[in-house]
């Protein structure tokens, strides 16, 4: 009888431990998924702020366009009108587009 009393504290404890492998692999598959859920979500912004950064370029790009055609139309002046819209977009958006992009970009190599 003495050997039966021995046995139940020393299955108690083996069913304790497979319990706390059980909940350790749980927190681990967790962790791992919290982990992946969050690059995913970095990911997502990343491509949201490129995609917008580049259509304000691409509108940008292309309202200079619409207005160089129709400043031609109305002067005579239009390698004075042509040049002036490149400094423009060389100096003022381009920069910006490149600061963005740069930004996020250079971000995704760290973490």
């Amino acid at each position: 009888m003495g050997g039966e009393q021995g046995d139940p504290p020393r299955l108690e404890a083996s069913r304790l431990l497979e319990q706390l492998a059980r909940e350790r692999r749980f927190v681990e598959t967790a962790e791992k998924t919290l982990e992946r859920v969050e690059r995913e979500a970095e990911t997502r912004d990343r491509s949201t702020v490129t995609m917008i950064v580049m259509v304000v370029f691409a509108v940008a790009l292309l309202a200079s366009i619409i207005v160089l055609v129709i400043a031609s139309y109305a002067s005579d002046n239009w390698s004075s009108l042509s040049q002036n819209v490149l400094d423009v977009l060389k100096s003022v958006v381009l920069p910006v587009v490149t600061l963005v992009l740069g930004y996020y970009f250079g971000r995704g190599g760290r973490g």
